[in-house]
């Protein structure tokens, strides 16, 4: 990758124009903008909603799925366990919990694999370049600072779960946030825009795919800090401080709410493009998974169902990105040849990067999910 050449900047940020994927955008720009426009608008609204304060222990911030408490000894159980006659020590859910939480390290592994490989293969050398390129006000201070986002977030959410410290997996995916956002609108939105006043239809069409897959990334980022919120303490916090963090921690549900809308956005989306290379039921599938991933904080209440509906939706969803990703990003990238231009190579292996990422994000959702059957 050289500093000379505008196909492939970094896995998260792409030089405009010059994308040649192998989708077909349906539909104007104005549809596009709107049916994103609603699926924020209607993920902002969520915010409002009122619930409950989130139960507290160490991996109980998924319950903000289904509420679930535990029961006193000796009472009935009334979780999944039960309910499917796997109760016991040596039961299937039982084993699933155990290993809960080396189940959501896998999942963010996978999640901040292409923050890493940018970083490792970018270096502030190049990530200078692209600021430069882009117009950003001190291009080495961007170059660096984008780096540096990139490592410690990586780090900090990878480290919070081991450490069990939620401040640590709240600030890096704050940081991993904000550095897909600000990546996201100079080296997508903006070329988006700027192909289809030129009517390069392909190019927009990559661009606008790039956009949808960058949005679930930041979804993935919600998603965690989500499952976080719920596990910070207040004790040591001043009054002021102390009622902020409450707030938040009482719309932890709603939080997470947002982040799987984002999640789901290029299945909810998926209307709006076509894919030559995928398979026909994907589509249908993945609307449907899409459907339990966001539904299910909303079924709320005492029983198992939106723990249920969750990790349908999100395995049904693993499964559909991975025979995509397959099928329409792999396989090309070993069919082209050395004639094919060298941007449609890029353009294939910064989408399976992005579809490893949301994958992760999907793995952390199910082990959160497992924590509280």
């Amino acid at each position: 990758f050289s500093p000379g050449k505008k196909a492939m900047e970094s896995p998260l940020l792409e030089a405009a124009g010059n994308v040649a994927p192998a989708a077909s955008l349906v539909g104007s720009d104005r549809r596009f903008a709107a049916a994103a426009a609603c699926t924020l608008l209607a993920a902002g609204c969520l915010l409002s909603l009122p619930t409950g304060p989130p139960p507290t222990g160490r991996l109980r911030a998924s319950s903000v799925l289904a509420e679930l408490r535990p029961a006193p000894h000796g009472s009935e159980v009334t979780g999944l366990s039960t309910a499917t006659g796997l109760s016991g020590g040596g039961s299937a859910v039982a084993v699933l919990k155990e290993h809960s939480l080396a189940l959501s390290e896998v999942g963010l592994v996978l999640f901040v694999f292409i923050f890493v490989s940018a970083s490792a293969k970018m270096g502030t050398k190049k990530l200078t370049f692209i600021a430069r390129m882009k117009k950003f006000p001190c291009p080495p201070f961007m170059g660096l600072m984008g780096l540096l986002f990139m490592l410690c977030g990586s780090a900090l959410v990878m480290a919070g779960p081991l450490v069990r410290c939620p401040v640590a997996s709240i600030a890096g995916a704050k940081l991993l946030f904000i550095f897909t956002a600000i990546a996201n609108y100079a080296g997508h939105w903006k070329p988006w825009r700027a192909a289809l006043a030129q009517g390069d239809a392909a190019g927009a069409a990559g661009h606008a795919r790039s956009c949808l897959a960058n949005l679930a990334i930041k979804g993935g980022c919600v998603v965690i800090v989500g499952f976080a919120l719920p596990l910070l303490s207040t004790k040591e916090l001043l009054p002021t401080m102390a009622g902020y963090v409450g707030w938040w921690k009482r719309h932890a549900s709603c939080v997470v709410e947002v982040g799987l809308v984002l999640l789901a956005s290029p299945w909810l989306l998926r209307w709006s493009w076509s894919s030559p290379g995928s398979p026909r039921w994907e589509p249908a599938v993945g609307l449907v998974a899409s459907a339990l991933l966001v539904s299910g904080p909303l079924l709320g209440g005492g029983s198992c169902t939106a723990t249920v509906a969750v990790l349908s939706g999100a395995a049904m969803l693993i499964l559909t990105k991975l025979l995509g990703t397959f099928c329409e990003h792999l396989g090309a990238i070993q069919k082209l040849d050395a004639e094919v231009p060298e941007d449609k190579k890029t353009w294939h292996t910064q989408m399976l990067m992005k579809d490893v990422s949301i994958i992760g994000a999907l793995v952390f959702t199910i082990s959160q999910g497992i924590a509280c059957l």
